[in-house]
């Protein structure tokens, strides 16, 4: 009996061994190496932050203080209003504001091109900065809004009745007929259209939305007497840059890096200047859209009528945030002014 006894316990102390060695190897071979290559992706993706964090941090500060000056020192901001009488420094101002933001626009496409073949890990104050430049990408490009703004101005005016539940249906309805319109009269606007053609564009709009709405049709006369009202209800401008349209700018505003420090550069101001006086309708076509957020933008004389001082005061804060989550994330970057960071927290209030 007594052998039995130490041949149980000779296989009990076997059995242990061999679970754990198999412990040991599943340790090693599978949580050990899952807990190494977390930490590796994460690595990785936070080198990727410290590489670019510098280059975004400029430029975040170059285009907070520029914003800061259009919105916060009278009178300064004249030179976005492309008069025929310009001088040289107001061209300048004008065109290095583009550059500015595309710019911005380019170093975020930057590290999001490079993060891309990356499993999304990281620490807290990268997330930071990752909303921070989503926040960022969110105010240049989201404005649906507008839609619903014309629908309503126009529903006020001729004291129709629209219910919420089909408002938005009916605002993107009327926007496509708007739109549609302006097209075939080749104006971007309806307060540039001529008489006729503007009463023709209120009476299409008039009659679409009382028979939508089940209200009896508009006389002639009161469209006659109410159109130049519409044409400025209709005619709120906008100049939204949706995401893809970024993406688009940022890939035409950045080249393979020569250097080993990153993989990807932002062109400079010159080749940026070039490309704003090229006639190249693929390049101008990509230049238009960021143009076209600031060009002739009277920030002195803001009313309803142009949201895009509403989109640039939203991306202003922004950046802000932006400039706030990388003062506050501890990567290795050039530390911004004292100045900058007391402003960029005042604004990101």
């Amino acid at each position: 009996m007594s052998w039995i006894q130490t041949l149980n316990v000779k296989i009990q102390a076997a059995l242990i061994a061999s679970i754990v060695t198999l412990l040991g190897i599943f340790l090693k071979d599978f949580v050990f190496q899952k807990l190494k290559e977390k930490r590796d992706q994460s690595k990785s993706t936070q080198d990727v932050y410290k590489k670019y964090a510098e280059p975004l941090a400029a430029a975040a500060e170059s285009m907070f203080w520029r914003l800061n000056e259009i919105f916060n020192v009278k009178g300064r901001a004249h030179f976005l209003i492309r008069s025929d009488v310009i001088t040289g420094f107001e061209d300048y101002k004008y065109k290095s504001t583009l550059y500015r933001l595309a710019s911005l626009i380019g170093w975020i496409y930057a590290i999001k091109k490079e993060q891309s073949y990356m499993k999304p890990v990281g620490t807290v104050s990268q997330a930071s900065i990752s909303e921070s430049m989503r926040v960022f990408e969110s105010a240049l490009a989201d404005g649906p809004h507008v839609e619903t703004e014309r629908l309503t101005r126009l529903v006020e005016l001729w004291s129709l009745g629209c219910s919420p539940e089909n408002s938005i249906d009916l605002s993107i309805a009327l926007e496509k007929k708007h739109k549609s319109f302006l097209k075939s009269k080749s104006v971007t606007l309806a307060t540039e259209l001529g008489e006729q053609d503007l009463f023709d564009l209120c009476k299409e709009c008039a009659d679409y939305l009382c028979g939508q709405l089940d209200c009896n049709k508009l006389q002639d006369e009161l469209i006659k007497e109410t159109m130049q009202q519409s044409a400025r209800r209709l005619s709120i401008r906008e100049a939204w840059i949706y995401r893809d349209w970024q993406a688009g700018i940022g890939e035409l505003m950045v080249r393979k890096s020569e250097s080993d420090a990153r993989d990807f550069d932002v062109i400079g101001f010159k080749e940026f200047e070039s490309m704003l006086e090229s006639n190249d309708p693929e390049i101008s076509k990509w230049i238009s859209r960021i143009e076209n957020t600031f060009k002739d933008l009277d920030i002195d004389k803001l009313d309803g009528q142009d949201v895009r001082g509403e989109q640039i005061r939203s991306t202003f804060k922004a950046v802000a945030k932006l400039i706030v989550e990388i003062n506050n994330s501890g990567l290795e970057v050039s530390p911004f002014g004292n100045k900058t960071i007391a402003a960029a927290e005042a604004n990101n209030a």
